[in-house]
């Protein structure tokens, strides 16, 4: 869940790093964000091919 990354990131990067925590959550927000364009789409229309209307 979004919500509970930062303390997720602080767990493994480590909460004294204040940077290195907030490049990690934004290297994986984009991550995300990237995916999402990318698999949002594509269910889109596999749903449109495969439910009947």
């Amino acid at each position: 869940m979004q919500m509970l990354l930062p303390t997720q990131i602080d767990g493994l990067v480590g909460s004294a790093s204040g940077s290195e925590s907030v490049l990690a959550f934004g290297v994986i927000s984009g991550i995300a964000g990237a995916c999402a364009l990318i698999v949002y789409p594509l269910t889109g229309a596999l749903s449109d091919r495969t439910t009947s209307r």
